[in-house]
């Protein structure tokens, strides 16, 4: 999963640096952040502490930025199934931070919570939306020919899929795959938590790329 992880991976350090200069990057890199003691509390175990904590800073009034030369080194997922999970979890507890820590957030926060996160989770819904209206309007040829586009992408994310999203697959494979992964992944995670269920289970980076699994 090296390639879909470096991607993400890239595009949120992006979005952190946009959000730096205005002093209020949205969520923190779990494994190196910090924050001035005096802005430290016990944690939702229900959270994920590198989401809880920044939006709690944020609404006390604190300036939360992002440091591109500091570095932190993690396995990227050993599976397919392993990284939807993560993201499924990652997700799941972020739809649960915005309705617990709803009243900590308003204003410009809120926007970006609303447009960098939400929107994200719920991408399933308008991709599945335009499938199905270029399909209803398959009497217009150019419609037939993005309908039957995004059939060709499904099937190849399927047929990535069957292979087990496994790193020696082409990238043609991989990248559609890991795609329609990512967002199906995401959306079950808020799904659940709308649902009631809650992620209180964290695995060691370092141990949870392995067989072995710790949990707190």
């Amino acid at each position: 999963m090296t390639m879909g992880s470096n991607a993400y991976l890239g595009y949120e350090a992006f979005v952190d640096m946009l959000e730096s200069k205005i002093g209020s990057v949205l969520v923190c890199d779990g494994s190196i952040y910090c924050l001035r003691s005096s802005l430290f509390f016990g944690l939702d175990p229900d959270l994920a502490n590198d989401l809880e904590h920044p939006v709690r800073a944020g609404s006390a009034g604190a300036a939360i930025l992002y440091e591109p030369e500091a570095r932190s080194f993690e396995r990227c997922s050993s599976s397919a199934r392993e990284e939807f999970a993560r993201r499924r979890r990652i997700a799941g507890q972020g739809a649960l931070a915005m309705w617990r820590l709803r009243h900590e957030m308003n204003g410009f926060r809120l926007w970006q919570f609303l447009s960098r996160k939400c929107l994200r989770w719920l991408t399933v819904i308008p991709v599945l939306m335009i499938l199905i209206s270029t399909f209803m309007m398959r009497h217009d040829r150019w419609f037939v020919v993005l309908f039957a586009a995004q059939i060709v992408f499904y099937l190849i994310a399927i047929l990535g899929a069957g292979r087990g999203g496994k790193s020696r697959m082409s990238g043609l494979l991989r990248l559609p795959f890991v795609m329609v992964m990512a967002h199906v992944a995401v959306f079950m995670g808020v799904v659940e938590a709308c649902c009631g269920k809650t992620f209180a289970t964290w695995n060691i980076a370092e141990l949870s790329r392995g067989t072995e699994r710790v949990s707190s």
